[in-house]
C-alpha cells in the first residue's frame, strides 16, 4: 500500500515500527497521516463520526442561510465528490448555485474534522511516542493547544465565510415575472368585442410594422412603435408608484410620463410625480450614464435630458434619472432594483394607447433592464411563452419572464447557440445555418443575398411572425408546399405568403431550424396559424426589404423556454410546456 509523507510524519521515521495503513490527509490532496495499529480502528471511527457529524450541521447553517421566502427547497445532486460520503447530495434552494452550495459543505466539515482529527492524532501519535514517558505531560498540552485554536479559528471562518458568501449569492437568485399578452383578458388593452381570429389578423398585422425597426442602417433612435406584444407591472419610486409598461426587446430605456407634462398622450392611469419619490435623482449631464446614451443632450441647469423618436412620429423626452424600480416576482417578494436609470417623459405623444403608462427595454444595451440588472441576475434570463390560443382564452395561464437562477435553461432537451455581438448592441443576433423540411430536404442560409453568415438572424418576441430575405423564404415555401398534401389557396386579405384550406388539422411536416450549435425542431404549433375557422396560414414570411434583418418571431418561440446567457454568450432552446411552466 503507498503511504505518503504526512503532516505529523518525521522524515526518518520507521513504518514498519508503526504497521501504518492510512486515513484521509487533511491536506484533501492523498491519504497519510499514521495512527498507532492498536488504537487505529477506533480513532478512525471516532474520526469518521465527528465528521459526519460536522457535515450535517455545515449542511443545516448553509440550509438555513440560503432559505428564500415563500419558495419551497428541492432536492439538487450535488456535481463534487465528497471525501466521506459519495455523491453528496443536500437540499438547496434556487437562491445558492449549486457550486456555491457544495465548495461550502465540503470546507466546512473539512474544517471541522481536520481540526478534530488533529487532536486525537496528535494524541494517540505522541502517546505511543513516549512510550508512557512524562514528555508528554510537557509536550501535549502545547500541541492539543495548537489543535484546538486551528479548530475554533476555522469553525469561526467556515460560518463567516458562509454568511459573505450566501448573502452574496442571495443577489445572484432568481425570480420571476408574468408577461401579459396585450391580447389577453388580464391585459386592458383586451377589447371583448373582439373574435380571436380578429386578434390573431391583428397581431400578423403588428408584426409588419415591427420588422421595420430591424433596419441596419436606420438610426435606434428611429424605430417604428408598434407598442409591442406583451405587458408587465412594474413600480417605480420610494414609495413605489406602479406603472403598466410595454415590454420591448426592440429598444433600451425604461420610461414613463412625468409631471408636470407639458405634451402627453392620453392615459387612464396617473402620471409618475418625481416629487413624490425619496430616491428619485436627475443625472447631471457630466455623468457617464448620461454621457453614453444616444440621443441625450444637456438642459440650461445641466442635467440630462433623453430623446427617443419612432418611425410613426410617436415620440418621448425628458429627464434621464436614476430611481428605485420593483418588479413584482410571481413567486416570492418583489424585488427592488435601486438606482436604476429610468427616462421621466415630459413630453411623449403619438400612437400610444391610454391603457399604458410608458415602456421597458429589454434589449441589450446599456441602459436596458437586463444590462442594469447586471451581476444581480449573472447575466442570465428567460421567457416562456404560451400559445396565441391561450393567451386569449379565459384561463389563467400567462408567459413568464424569469431572471437570474430561474431563467437558467438546463436539463433534457436543451439546445445552445453562440450569441453574437453585433451593432446595434440593442438586438439579440444568433446565426441561422439552415432550415429543414422533413427529414431530407436541407436549405441552406448562406446565398449573397442574406448577406454574412455570423449573427444573420435576430430573436424578438415582439414579432409575432418570423420574417426571412424573400429569396430564401421562396425556397422554403416551395419546399414545405411539396410536403403537404393539399392545395394552397391565397390569403384573402393579401398578407401571408402561404394558406389553405383547412377545419381539422392539416398534415405538416416537421421543419428544424439549424443554428449554430443548435437544431431547433419546430411543432406545427411554431410553423401553422389558424386565421379563421377555414384557413391556415404558414407563420414564415419573405421580405423583399433587403436592408432588414431577418427576425425569429414569437410564435417560432411558443413552447419552449428560450434562455439567453449575456456572460457565457450563448441563447438556449428547451420544449416546454409553457402553459405549466
Amino acid at each position: 500500500m503507498q503511504i505518503a509523507r504526512g503532516k505529523f510524519l518525521k522524515p526518518d521515521f520507521n513504518l514498519q515500527k508503526w504497521g501504518v495503513n492510512v486515513v484521509y490527509d487533511f491536506s484533501m490532496t492523498r491519504f497519510v497521516p499514521p495512527v498507532y495499529t492498536p488504537y487505529r480502528n477506533l480513532a478512525v471511527r471516532i474520526v469518521s463520526r465527528v465528521a459526519l457529524i460536522a457535515d450535517d450541521f455545515s449542511n443545516n447553517l448553509i440550509n438555513r442561510a440560503s432559505e428564500h421566502p415563500n419558495r419551497a427547497s428541492q432536492r439538487t445532486d450535488c456535481a463534487f465528490e465528497h471525501p466521506y460520503r459519495q455523491p453528496c447530495v443536500l437540499r438547496s434552494s434556487f437562491v445558492l448555485s449549486d457550486r456555491t452550495l457544495c465548495v461550502l459543505r465540503s470546507s466546512i466539515a473539512l474544517r471541522i474534522w481536520q481540526s478534530i482529527a488533529c487532536i486525537i492524532q496528535s494524541t494517540l501519535w505522541y502517546a505511543d511516542e513516549v512510550n508512557g514517558s512524562k514528555a508528554i505531560a510537557f509536550w501535549l498540552p502545547l500541541k492539543l493547544g495548537n489543535c484546538l485554536s486551528r479548530f475554533f479559528f476555522c469553525f469561526a471562518f467556515s460560518i463567516l465565510s458562509v454568511t459573505i458568501v450566501c448573502f452574496t449569492e442571495a443577489k445572484r437568485g432568481g425570480f420571476s415575472l408574468e408577461l401579459i399578452h396585450r391580447d389577453s383578458p388580464k391585459s386592458p388593452i383586451y377589447n371583448p368585442k373582439q373574435t380571436h381570429y380578429e386578434r390573431v389578423f391583428n397581431a400578423i398585422r403588428r408584426s409588419f410594422n415591427h420588422v421595420n425597426r430591424f433596419n441596419p442602417n436606420t438610426a435606434q433612435a428611429d424605430i417604428i412603435s408598434d407598442h409591442g406584444e406583451y405587458l408587465i407591472d412594474i413600480s417605480i419610486g420610494s414609495p413605489p408608484f406602479q406603472i403598466l409598461a410595454i415590454a420591448d426587446t426592440g429598444s433600451d430605456l425604461i420610461w414613463t410620463q412625468c409631471k408636470p407634462c407639458s405634451q402627453c398622450f392620453d392615459q387612464e392611469a396617473p402620471f409618475f410625480d418625481p416629487r413624490k419619490s425619496s430616491t428619485y435623482k436627475q443625472l447631471s449631464c457630466s455623468s457617464n450614464q448620461c454621457q453614453t446614451l444616444e440621443g441625450s443632450s444637456c438642459s440650461d441647469d445641466q442635467t440630462c435630458l433623453y430623446s427617443v423618436s419612432y418611425g410613426d412620429n410617436s415620440f418621448s423626452r425628458g429627464d434621464l434619472a436614476i430611481d428605485t424600480v420593483t418588479l413584482g416576482s410571481t413567486s416570492s417578494r418583489p424585488e427592488s432594483l435601486p438606482k436604476t436609470i429610468i427616462g421621466c417623459g415630459h413630453q411623449n405623444d403619438g400612437t400610444f394607447d391610454n391603457k399604458t403608462t410608458g415602456i421597458v427595454g429589454l434589449g441589450g444595451g446599456e441602459v436596458s433592464l437586463v444590462t442594469q440588472l447586471g451581476d444581480s441576475i449573472g447575466g442570465k434570463f428567460s421567457h416562456c411563452l404560451i400559445p396565441l390560443s391561450s393567451s386569449s382564452s379565459e384561463d389563467n395561464a400567462s408567459s413568464k419572464l424569469n431572471f437570474g437562477s430561474n431563467g437558467v435553461v438546463s436539463g433534457s432537451g436543451v439546445v445552445s447557440t453562440p450569441l453574437i455581438s453585433k451593432e446595434p448592441k440593442t438586438f439579440y443576433f444568433v446565426t441561422l445555418e439552415a432550415i429543414s423540411v422533413g427529414n431530407n430536404n436541407r436549405i441552406v442560409f448562406n446565398d449573397s443575398s442574406e448577406g454574412d453568415l455570423e449573427g444573420n438572424i435576430i430573436i424578438d418576441s415582439g414579432t409575432t411572425l418570423t420574417f426571412l430575405p424573400e429569396s430564401f423564404n421562396s425556397k422554403l415555401i416551395s419546399a414545405v408546399s411539396e410536403a403537404i398534401d393539399a392545395e394552397p389557396i391565397k390569403d384573402s386579405r393579401a398578407v401571408l405568403d402561404l394558406c389553405y384550406s383547412a377545419r381539422s388539422d392539416l398534415n405538416v411536416p416537421n421543419i428544424t431550424v439549424h443554428f449554430t450549435g443548435a437544431d431547433v425542431t419546430l411543432s406545427p404549433l411554431n410553423t401553422f396559424i389558424r386565421i379563421s375557422e377555414e384557413v391556415v396560414c404558414f407563420t414564415f414570411m419573405g421580405d423583399k426589404d433587403e436592408r432588414s434583418l431577418p427576425i425569429y418571431g414569437n410564435l417560432a418561440q411558443t413552447n419552449f423556454l428560450v434562455g439567453y446567457d449575456t456572460e457565457k454568450k450563448t441563447v438556449s432552446f428547451k420544449p416546454t410546456d409553457c402553459t405549466k411552466a
